[in-house]
């Protein structure tokens, strides 16, 4: 079992109570009132559905001493985000912290400062953004890994609460199960099931390489390690089957409702996809302007991919045809997350985090 280190726990009731009551709010009302779209396009039909990209709002977010919002995650149907904090190279006004954000009104409802992140001060982390960070909207937690030590935070929304869980390596990936209290970590040529009730390590599978990037769709765990992608069997804690992929991929997504695993390279002009068993299915050419960023909507059967420059590109599957292309930004889109529940992706963008409807 992973030992734990307990922070202090957090003193700030009227926040908890404002926390409390926005999740409450978002409960009680899935889909609030927004303003008119700042950008139109036709209602294009994919797979029975019908896709109207607009945007609905901008999150501003700002903090002192030259700090900006990096890296984020939506607490699907929660009402909040947890956003990690970038300092352009060091955070010499205090430690790193993680911001839990009103996804409605971009208010910073709570900021738990990390003094053990060390994200800011590692080079290969691009930004200073903690780059490994997960939400647990079910039980209300955010996790994140620090760049420094072997060791992830456990993040309690409600509680107001931090605990550092130690781990045996340092931790280069990390995906959320929510619905089966799983928490999935990659480092290097080793994967770890840690039981989110208990933050006990519960199977340590090795791989015959190194793996990252675990994306999760019921027991199936997905694992980049090109020019192989592994396919692990989390109920039975081992390794099912590999699958050969492009040697150059640098990112996937999955599909749960077709049972489709999307690789690709930023700049490539093809993406490839997989059955869930590692099946080729074929390859499909795109634009080489999208970028290593794209979230899936298993519902409405589309890919969205950020765009060179500042372009949302949607595209319907499993046909990988265009069926919008939304403008969003003046320059890149950082970051890109959706909430499935709602249809809403988010993706940073200028000075906030844009709130896109689909």
């Amino acid at each position: 079992m992973a030992g734990l280190t307990n922070t202090p726990r957090m003193r700030h009731s009227g926040i908890a109570l404002l926390l409390s009551l926005a999740i409450a709010a978002a409960a009680c009302n899935p889909h609030p009132v927004a303003r008119p779209p700042t950008d139109t396009s036709s209602p294009i039909s994919t797979t029975g559905a019908t896709v109207n990209p607009r945007i609905l709002r901008t999150l501003h977010l700002s903090s002192k001493g030259g700090r900006y919002p990096g890296i984020f995650r939506v607490a699907e149907g929660a009402g909040w985000l947890a956003v990690s904090e970038a300092c352009p190279g060091q955070c010499t006004d205090g430690p790193e912290a993680v911001w839990l954000v009103d996804t409605r009104t971009g208010k910073v409802l709570l900021k738990y400062p990390l003094p053990s992140l060390g994200c800011s001060n590692d080079p290969a982390v691009e930004g200073g953004a903690a780059p490994y960070l997960a939400v647990d909207p079910i039980r209300g937690r955010v996790y994140v890994a620090s760049c420094i030590h072997p060791s992830i935070f456990v993040l309690s929304a409600q509680k107001m609460s931090v605990k550092e869980v130690r781990l045996p390596s340092l931790v280069d990936g990390l995906a959320v199960d929510g619905a089966r209290d799983r928490l999935v970590l990659t480092a290097g040529r080793q994967v770890f099931l840690v039981d989110s009730r208990t933050n006990a390590i519960t199977a340590r599978i090795n791989t015959p390489t190194a793996v990252s990037e675990p994306v999760v769709d019921g027991n199936r765990v997905f694992l980049l390690s090109p020019p192989r992608i592994f396919i692990l069997d989390a109920e039975n804690k081992r390794l099912r089957r590999s699958a050969l992929i492009p040697t150059d991929t640098e990112c996937m997504a999955v599909d749960s409702s077709l049972h489709r695993v999307i690789v690709y390279r930023g700049g490539s002009p093809w993406v490839t996809q997989l059955g869930e068993d590692g099946t080729l299915l074929g390859r499909n050419r795109v634009p080489d302007s999208l970028l290593c960023k794209a979230v899936i909507d298993p519902t409405l059967h589309v890919v969205a991919f950020s765009e060179d420059p500042g372009r949302l590109l949607i595209l319907g599957l499993p046909e990988v045809n265009k069926v919008a292309d939304l403008a969003v930004s003046d320059g890149d889109i950082g970051w890109l997350d959706i909430d499935e529940q709602q249809h809403l992706i988010y993706g940073t963008g200028g000075d906030g985090i844009l709130v896109i409807a689909i």
